[in-house]
């Protein structure tokens, strides 16, 4: 098993202690904009934004102009735990009336072993926004949501994800802030997802805007505002945690209960 995490910038929420480090998004001060063009190790994003160029053209054709997005491949292939701390800015705030797809690993597939999301993320034939939209939720393969919080902007909510490929389980830690992190889960089974190294994938965060799925092809023909919309993220990284699970501080837990 191994760790993704994401970081803020400004406070360090989680030091690495004895855990061994497999990926390391932690830009040093002399990271060029080419560096990271280039995806030249390690990085940091600190802002991720979308606009009416945030267009996907899977492949170069067949753009999905439905949608709104801008993605960070972090790395291929692995299965995580993850920290993710996230932070919506006042200036460019979201609209809660859509789904925004924020953090997710990506097999082959195409389906997600766990996603974290804001607003809709159901059918909803109601009135919009929809119930919770204001919550950060954790969704396991099958999109049960695991886990829901508020998500206050101007706050970094620190969201950990652990991720047991071979034994298809999740299991999730939370903090605010400069807060420690504090398991919010026990392990819980993934089983829909598939075992082993088929269920590797590539490691995506940043920003997805959708449409609710009963309104037609919106992901070609969905109605956009066309606005600015940012999401902060800071210091990503990958630990293996055979020794412990980061929590911050240059503390470490060891294996969260089933």
């Amino acid at each position: 098993m191994v760790a993704i995490s994401l970081f803020y910038a400004f406070i360090s929420v989680v030091g690495v202690l004895g855990t061994p480090l497999i990926y390391d998004g932690r830009a040093p001060f002399n990271y060029t904009e080419s560096d990271f063009n280039n995806s030249v190790d390690p990085y940091l994003t600190v802002v991720v934004s979308i606009d009416n160029s945030s267009i996907f053209l899977p492949g170069g054709t067949n753009p999905q102009s439905g949608f709104r997005r801008t993605d960070i491949i972090a790395q291929n292939n692995f299965s995580p735990s993850n920290l993710v701390p996230l932070m919506e800015t006042n200036v460019t705030s979201l609209n809660y009336n859509h789904e925004y797809q924020m953090v997710f690993i990506e097999p082959n597939d195409g389906s997600h072993v766990f996603g974290i999301q804001l607003g809709i993320f159901t059918n909803p034939t109601g009135a919009l926004p929809a119930p919770n939209a204001h919550s950060s939720k954790v969704l396991d393969h099958a999109l049960n949501v695991l886990f829901l919080t508020p998500f206050t902007s101007g706050i970094w909510h620190n969201i950990a994800i652990k991720v047991d490929r071979n034994n298809r389980t999740l299991a999730m830690l939370f903090s605010k802030d400069a807060q420690r992190l504090t398991a919010v889960t026990k392990t819980v089974p993934n089983l829909t997802t598939v075992s082993g190294t088929s269920g590797q994938g590539e490691f995506h965060f940043g920003v997805l805007k959708t449409l609710p799925a009963n309104r037609g092809d919106v992901v070609h023909h969905g109605i956009q505002e066309g606005t600015t919309e940012r999401l902060l993220y800071s210091r990503v990284f990958v630990e293996g945690i055979q020794d412990g699970i980061s929590v911050g501080e240059d503390h470490t837990i060891k294996a969260i209960s089933s």
